[in-house]
């Protein structure tokens, strides 16, 4: 799928996900997360991860290359999220945590191995990187 696909698609894809129950996996990854520490949320979608971890009490950063789901994830995270793709995306914040779960699968394989060393050095020591496809 491309970020047009979910330009064009962002509302069926919204409401086919939005409920989908991730609490086991987040408690997993929060174990490692301070309390109120930093997740990036790359790849957020429509923003339902980012607005759990909100609920708990984390900072989060919300990134995804398509514009119609941040506009999403903007209104329900009740902040402004950024649209940017994987590569594009740049910071100077250190996170706690990195959860891309379901987004690393539209990275080219041979760019993968860059990716993530880009990612990684976006961690602070001991921090967390969680993907799954």
């Amino acid at each position: 799928m491309s970020i047009n696909y979910y330009n064009t698609n962002a509302q069926n894809f919204i409401k086919d996900t939005f409920n989908l129950a991730m609490s086991d996996l987040m408690d997993e990854f929060l174990a490692f997360v301070p309390e109120e520490g930093i997740i990036l949320d790359l790849g957020c979608g429509s923003g339902r991860d980012s607005l759990e971890f909100q609920r708990r009490g984390y900072q989060v950063v919300a990134v995804d290359g398509s514009q119609a789901m941040i506009d999403h994830a903007t209104k329900i995270l009740g902040n402004h999220a950024v649209c940017s793709t994987f590569d594009e995306y740049g910071t100077d914040t250190r996170f706690h945590g990195i959860w891309a779960l379901a987004s690393l699968l539209h990275v080219p394989e041979e760019d993968m191995v860059q990716m993530i060393r880009k990612y990684l050095g976006l961690l602070v020591d001991e921090g967390i990187f969680l993907s799954k496809r």
